[in-house]
């Protein structure tokens, strides 16, 4: 946040969240940005099945579990400065690991972009719309993606939706334009993609092609490649591709 500690570059505030448990990464932050009102907005992952959450929320990580927290800013005012707001916890049955967070300011959303290896993931809503949204109910590789879409005021899940292909696909950086279309980039070595629909991802990494003589590549040149993808506000996938060489 910005201000506060007496001038610009002074620590305004710090604060730890998590216990001792004993192990290497049982809590870690990789990700942050702020709201309008500069409140903070961080993202993580825990092993601690009593990582603070909302009052009344209990956590019940299943290994390793991605989380959403809001701490408030209010400058001068020592009761709710660095007030922790909300935790939301975005559980599957594996190992989740955020990478990315980004606040869409025009359509007030949160985006959250990583990778997991569940196999069961929350995906968001339970049931399939049917309404030709981007909808992926299960893991398709060894780790897929995953992007999920937040509410600011109380981290109320708005959309989730695992992304992948044959291998490990991982979301590096996410971000969201004015229209509240959200733009992902990350790495994979799924090694084919599937163009059969723009709407329901089939068996390789979910591609598709708006057919406007845009740069497209179809499948994975070698080894590891990055690979770029836009949903709009529904999720609908817009395009997608790999970008790669040997």
């Amino acid at each position: 946040p910005q201000g506060g500690g007496g001038g610009e570059g002074n620590l305004s505030w710090s604060t730890t969240a998590g216990r001792d448990l004993g192990y290497l990464w049982s809590d870690f932050y990789l990700g942050a940005d702020h709201l309008p009102d500069n409140d903070l907005i961080v993202t993580g992952a825990t092993m601690d099945p009593f990582f603070p959450a909302t009052p009344g929320v209990v956590p019940t990580p299943m290994l390793r579990d991605a989380f959403v927290s809001r701490y408030d800013y209010a400058p001068g005012d020592a009761e709710n400065d660095a007030v922790l707001r909300w935790t939301t916890f975005i559980q599957g049955s594996g190992y989740d690991a955020p990478t990315c967070i980004k606040y869409a300011p025009l359509h007030d959303r949160i985006y959250v972009g990583g990778w997991s290896n569940s196999v069961i993931w929350p995906t968001i809503p339970q049931t399939d719309p049917l309404d030709g949204s981007f909808y992926q109910v299960a893991r398709k590789g060894s780790a897929d993606a995953f992007v999920t879409k937040l509410l600011p005021e109380n981290g109320a899940v708005d959309r989730s939706t695992q992304y992948g292909g044959d291998g490990s696909d991982i979301i590096t950086s996410i971000t969201a334009d004015s229209w509240d279309n959200v733009f992902f980039f990350g790495v994979t070595d799924s090694e084919t993609g599937s163009y059969s629909s723009c709407a329901s991802p089939a068996a390789g990494l979910p591609l598709c092609d708006p057919n406007t003589s845009n740069y497209q590549q179809d499948d994975n040149a070698g080894g590891l490649d990055m690979f770029v993808a836009k949903l709009d506000a529904s999720f609908t996938l817009g395009w997608g591709s790999f970008i790669g060489g040997t």
